[in-house]
């Protein structure tokens, strides 16, 4: 895990136990607990309503989500907590809805993806998600929320796993590959629609064809 993650961790569980020591002295303040007796949250109310931080632990005692209420409303920044307490998913609401980026962590800290929404929607764009040692893992471009144009999924070395082509409606066409690790075609077939349609061929890693089968609208015909 990166330092500053940690460092991050830190700071926050200490906000958190700084907060949980003030609120105790409030009258607005709640806690909430599980049926043997490990607290499932805490936090304050006023009015009947949730605000400001809200701290919330797994039946196992664990931290598990922490995030900031406005009025009864999701409002600000939230966190996704790993059994260990490290941070798994940093996201940011504004009156209920996901806004601004949204990072979700590999156990080890590095990044494994970044999103960015407005209104709850993911915004058109690049969408790249990584493995823990930092390489891409899938690199493709998002439109209304689903996979356009060229898609690639990659081994953890760097070498192409998969790659293929989604038209403007989020479907699969036209020829798609596997690869072994090795760098050689495993697979190639024909999409239409989304479904298989044409030659699916299969290859050994020497490069030689393994098996021919030819399918229209997604029924095997040989």
């Amino acid at each position: 895990m990166s330092n500053k993650i940690n460092s991050l961790i830190k700071k926050y569980f200490l906000f958190i136990l700084f907060i949980n020591s003030a609120l105790v002295f409030s009258q607005n303040f709640e806690q909430k607990f599980y049926e043997n007796k490990s607290i499932e949250s805490f936090g304050e109310r006023v009015n009947g309503k949730k605000e400001g931080l809200w701290v919330y632990f797994s039946r196992n005692g664990n931290l598990s989500y922490t995030v900031i209420y406005k009025n009864d409303i999701k409002n600000g920044k939230s966190f996704n907590y790993f059994p260990d307490g490290q941070i798994a998913v940093e996201e940011y609401f504004k009156e209920g809805l996901k806004d601004s980026l949204s990072t979700s962590y590999h156990h080890e800290g590095a990044v494994h993806v970044k999103k960015n929404y407005k209104q709850d929607k993911i915004v058109d764009g690049e969408n790249i998600y990584y493995h823990p040692n930092g390489n891409v893992k899938i690199f493709s471009t998002i439109k209304n929320e689903h996979y356009i144009g060229k898609y690639a999924f990659y081994y953890e070395s760097g070498q192409v796993a998969i790659k293929g082509y989604y038209n403007d409606l989020g479907i699969r066409i036209g020829i798609w590959k596997e690869y072994f690790k090795s760098g050689q075609v495993k697979e190639q077939y024909s999409n239409k629609s989304g479904v298989y349609h044409g030659d699916f061929i299969e290859y050994f890693e020497n490069g030689k064809v393994k098996n021919i089968d030819k399918y229209v609208d997604d029924v095997l015909i040989q």
